[in-house]
């Protein structure tokens, strides 16, 4: 079983991975952000700022923070699909979550389980992005709305590119599977 877990900071993406782990016994749980952590030591700030940037961040060659987004995670399909052959060609499940699967970048992959995670009320997503799951993040109200704005653009790729949403507050992936 191979598993993408897309969407917006702080929509509960590592605990709803986390969870399907543990329900499906599943070992391999990456997150987007550690791949780009990797990569970034291969690929200058000068090559390719955005990646070098939060999902979020205040890269001023891109005024919609989606593109941005977009711009950033390009870099990341390559060594992500290296994640999913290695896990296939070792008969292994796999979830990979996180902020940089976006649909539009991997829609050509024959997955049954592509996810698009989404909070819907604001002030709930306020309380998930400053939680526990990433205790040392500080987010400010100008990034969370970059946040939210970001959100509306997964929403819409996700309906796009026919990937399942799941309202993260109300529905759990453990439900779809």
């Amino acid at each position: 079983m191979q598993i993408l877990i897309g969407g917006a900071s702080g929509v509960a993406k590592s605990t709803q991975a986390m969870k399907v782990c543990k329900e499906l016994n599943i070992v391999h749980k990456i997150g987007s952000g550690f791949i780009r952590e990797i990569a970034r030591n291969f690929i200058s700030d000068k090559v390719a700022p955005s990646l070098h940037e939060f999902s979020f961040g205040n890269d001023n060659h891109f005024d919609n923070p989606y593109l941005l987004l977009k711009d950033q995670s390009k870099y990341l399909v390559e060594p992500t699909l290296r994640c999913l052959q290695r896990a296939k060609e070792e008969g292994t499940s796999i979830v990979i979550e996180g902020v940089n699967i976006l649909p539009n970048l991997y829609n050509q992959l024959e997955l049954k389980n592509k996810f698009i995670l989404y909070v819907d009320d604001k002030n709930i997503h306020w309380d998930m992005i400053n939680g526990e799951t990433h205790s040392k993040r500080v987010i400010t109200k100008d990034q969370f709305e970059k946040v939210r704005r970001i959100q509306d653009y997964f929403i819409d790729d996700a309906k796009r590119n026919n990937w399942k949403l799941i309202e993260s507050v109300n529905e759990t992936i453990i439900d779809f599977l």
